[in-house]
């Protein structure tokens, strides 16, 4: 029988790597058809290999099922891609330092043309411009907003009003800006600014709209990770792991929500990536950290073979068995 920590392992793995896929192993469903999604991945029972001392080697089957070729073949190359990933990174913590990476998110701009706007948002470019670059420093395919003037270059993002949601990003400045040269978030209610975070003089800030309070200090010329909650009127803010805005809140009275706009001002430039969103059903907030702390007794993965990818006629579902190499520790 299968260590069931181990296969819980692996299945948090693929979940995390495998966006938009439900993943589950055989102690818990016997059939790929019991899954309940359009992108399917079944971890097997692994086969014991060989034992050398404290090491040990298993072979698992996975089994991909997705709603068409081409959702297979992107479900089969992010698994092959968190797989490079995993064994050529160095992780603190859950997130990924070091490794050129494409963070996966609601928005992460991987499949939007370096040179153009980002997908998914409403571009303002009064004095400035927003588009998508190929890299910055570790990060693939980012969002630069550039200011060249008084006023800011922005990327809007509108939704149904919700009283309670978080919105993660990554967020990368130069340390170049003054007050008043700033890079900015804000949340909107209607028309309504109902308060900002914002980074000035390398610290960043929670803007109510009527007091500033400062939020985390010295983020210069780095990626950090921000996560944003509101419940109501209530908000508070998770900057690389560390909690802060204890009792901070939107502009009094609004308890809803329904735009949110990433950009830059007053002649500086700032970089955004990979942002998730709660109320998209396809994204777990902590995905966009991609990579996580390897599992202490986890030496490596490697892909050993996989058979063609076909169509099942009846169902018009693709399928897929692929088989990995796990060589785990003892200690």
């Amino acid at each position: 029988m299968a260590d069931d920590s181990e296969l819980d392992y692996l299945r948090t793995f693929f979940s995390k790597i495998c966006l938009q896929s439900t993943v589950g192993h055989f102690s818990e469903t016997k059939k790929i058809s019991s899954i309940n999604d359009t992108r399917r991945v079944l971890i097997y029972p692994p086969e014991l290999m060989n034992i050398d001392g404290k090491f040990y080697n298993k072979r698992y089957k996975l089994q991909l099922s997705c709603d068409s070729e081409a959702n297979l073949m992107e479900t089969f190359n992010r698994m092959v891609e968190g797989i490079e990933q995993l064994q050529r990174g160095t992780t603190v913590g859950a997130y990924s330092t070091g490794v050129l990476s494409n963070y996966h998110a609601t928005y992460s701009f991987e499949n939007d043309t370096d040179g153009t706007d980002p997908s998914g948002f409403i571009i303002v470019e009064t004095t400035g411009t927003v588009e998508v670059e190929a890299s910055k420093d570790n990060h693939l395919k980012v969002v630069k907003t550039v200011s060249t003037g008084g006023t800011d270059a922005t990327m809007e993002l509108s939704f149904t009003s919700i009283g309670s949601a978080t919105v993660e990003w990554w967020w990368y400045n130069t340390g170049l800006g003054t007050y008043p040269a700033v890079e900015r978030v804000r949340f909107y209610n209607g028309a309504t600014e109902i308060g900002h975070l914002y980074i000035t003089n390398n610290d960043v800030f929670w803007f109510d709209m009527t007091d500033d309070q400062i939020m985390a200090l010295d983020i210069t010329d780095s990626w950090i990770h921000m996560n944003f909650v509101w419940s109501g009127n209530d908000i508070a803010v998770i900057i690389g792991g560390t909690a802060y805005g204890a009792g901070e809140n939107f502009l009094s009275p609004n308890a809803v929500c329904d735009k949110i706009v990433f950009g830059t001002g007053n002649s500086t430039a700032c970089w955004y990536d990979a942002i998730g969103v709660s109320w998209d059903s396809d994204y777990e907030i902590g995905d966009n950290h991609y990579l996580y702390s390897r599992e202490p007794t986890l030496t490596y993965i490697s892909m050993a073979y996989g058979n063609r990818a076909y169509e099942q006629p009846k169902t018009k579902r693709w399928y897929q068995d692929i088989y990995l190499d796990v060589e785990w520790s003892t200690e």
